[in-house]
C-alpha cells in the first residue's frame, strides 16, 4: 500500500469541509494569520503555534498528531489566556524536534527524524499538524523537506505546494542553503524559478542567501 494513499486515506475525513474552511481562511488571513491551519493535502497541515489553541478546529480536521518544528517551550505559555498550550494539547500525540530558528541550526537530521514521525502517524490515520512559532520558517522547511523525501517532489514543485497553501513561508538563509543542498543530494536539478509569486518568492530567497555568501567572503559577517 502507497505511501500517498495511506496520506489520502487519513485526510478523507475532513475533505468534506476543506473548500469552506480554506475560503474562511483565506478571508481571515490580514486579520488573524497566526489562527490559520493550512491544507498541504494527504492528511498535513501547517500552522504556527496560536493556532493549536483551537481544540474543536484540529479534531473537525482529523488533526492527532503534532510535530513541533520548534522548542518544548513554545507549550508553556497560552496565546489565548487560561492555561499553557501544553494542558490543551493533552490526548495528542506530539514529537518535537528542538530547533532554533537560526541560521547554524543544521536540520537534515531532524528533517529525517520529522518525516519519520509524520509517516507513522499517517500509517496509522492520523492527520498531522506541522508548526513552530508562526509557521513560517522552520515548519514550512520540514514540509518542504518532508514532500521532497517522501513524494520525491523537486525542491520547486515541494515549495510551490507549500507556498500555495501558506503564502507568508519564509525559511531562513540557513535553511535554504539546506533545502539547496537536499535537493542536489537527491539527484534533483537546480531551475531557474518562474515569474510568478512562489517563484518570486523563491528568487528572494536564493538572493538574500547569494548576499549572505558575498558578505561572509568579504569578511563582513
Amino acid at each position: 500500500m502507497s505511501m500517498a494513499f495511506l496520506r489520502e486515506a487519513a485526510a478523507a475525513a475532513a475533505q468534506r469541509s476543506m473548500p469552506v474552511a480554506q475560503a474562511r481562511q483565506r478571508a481571515n488571513a490580514p486579520q488573524a494569520s497566526f489562527k490559520r491551519i493550512d491544507d498541504l493535502g494527504g492528511g498535513l497541515y501547517l500552522c504556527g503555534a496560536a493556532a493549536l489553541e483551537n481544540r474543536a478546529e484540529l479534531e473537525r480536521l482529523g488533526i492527532r498528531s503534532i510535530l513541533n518544528c520548534a522548542t518544548n517551550d513554545l507549550y508553556n505559555r497560552s496565546y489565548t489566556g487560561g492555561e499553557p498550550l501544553r494542558e490543551k494539547l493533552q490526548g495528542y500525540k506530539v514529537q518535537v524536534l528542538e530547533a532554533d530558528d537560526v541560521e547554524e541550526q543544521q536540520m537534515t537530521n531532524l528533517w529525517e527524524e520529522g518525516s519519520k514521525f509524520i509517516d507513522a502517524s499517517l500509517q496509522n490515520g492520523e492527520c498531522v499538524a506541522i508548526h513552530c512559532a508562526q509557521g513560517v520558517s522552520r515548519s514550512s522547511s520540514t514540509c518542504i523537506a518532508y514532500l521532497m523525501m517522501k513524494e520525491r517532489m523537486s525542491l520547486e514543485s515541494a515549495f510551490r505546494r507549500v507556498f500555495q497553501a501558506r503564502e507568508y513561508i519564509r525559511p531562513n538563509p540557513g535553511f535554504w542553503q539546506q533545502l539547496r543542498d537536499l535537493e542536489v543530494k537527491l539527484g534533483g536539478a537546480h531551475v531557474p524559478p518562474s515569474n510568478d509569486a512562489a517563484g518570486l518568492a523563491m528568487a528572494r530567497l536564493d538572493e538574500e542567501l547569494a548576499s549572505k555568501k558575498s558578505a561572509a567572503a568579504a569578511g563582513w559577517l
